[in-house]
């Protein structure tokens, strides 16, 4: 035990931890970058477990190959006039 005139005074706790406090224009930096380090984490991680894979790219449709549409009704004719009815 250390002799009683080298006792350190007790010291309050906002005192010891000044250096943790924020500044309120400083807020929403820290939680934008703690959100991104969070999602980043997340993200690594899924990487290494070895999450979606990707499928085999789909052959390539022609025109050709696709069945002609029959369209019934009137063909639809915006109208770009209001004013203008007929």
């Amino acid at each position: 035990m250390q002799p009683a005139h080298r006792r350190q005074e007790p010291t309050t706790g906002p005192a010891v931890l000044f250096f943790m406090r924020l500044r309120e224009e400083n807020c929403n930096m820290v939680l934008l970058a703690a959100v991104t380090l969070i999602s980043a984490l997340v993200a690594v991680i899924v990487d290494w477990s070895g999450g979606p894979q990707p499928q085999a790219p789909k052959p390539a449709v022609s025109l050709r190959d696709q069945t002609s549409v029959r369209l019934v009704g009137a063909p639809f004719i915006p109208n770009t006039n209001p004013r203008d009815r007929h």
